[in-house]
């Protein structure tokens, strides 16, 4: 195989490209994580136990993050998988995440320091990279109406 790179959209051959340093930023994720938490159920509901495992890998070439999830909210099993990309107009990571029940979630990623942000229309995240980033702890939102309320709190645990 050689090094030439193929733009199959423009129909043009090239050098393969190589991803920039605003890449860089999410190193941090990549790696095997076993998830734990809970999320909230509507009007005071208890807690749902979450236990889940997420990978986080560079996709082929390094210009995509790929995050598989599987696990359990209570006895439901849910699961999904994620895409993460750069988008040079915004500055900002895109993600687009599909899960077990059909769904997709389209979220903006930032990151400052050890602080990463998902947004979305509907659904928010903020999570802190922790105990050298061993740990990622993460505070989900979800919109009712016009107000932001708890969905659920999350800790990552890197296992590898």
């Amino acid at each position: 195989m050689d090094t030439e790179g193929t733009d199959v959209a423009a129909g043009k051959v090239g050098q393969a490209a190589a991803p920039g340093p605003e890449y860089r930023a999410l190193d941090a994720l990549i790696g095997r994580w076993m998830t734990t938490g809970h999320s909230f159920g509507p009007d005071g509901a208890p807690p749902t136990p979450i236990a889940a495992s997420d990978i986080y890998e560079w996709a082929p070439g390094g210009f995509f993050i790929l995050h598989t999830a599987y696990g359990t909210i209570g006895e439901h099993g849910v699961g999904g998988i994620e895409m993460i990309g750069f988008d040079t107009e915004t500055g900002r990571f895109t993600t687009s995440f599909y899960d077990s029940h059909g769904n997709v979630t389209r979220e903006q990623l930032s990151v400052e320091g050890t602080t990463l942000r998902w947004v979305g229309t509907e659904v928010r995240c903020t999570g802190t990279l922790e105990h050298e980033g061993q740990k990622l702890v993460c505070h989900h939102e979800r919109r009712e109406g016009e107000t932001w309320v708890p969905s659920m709190d999350v800790t990552l645990t890197r296992v590898d």
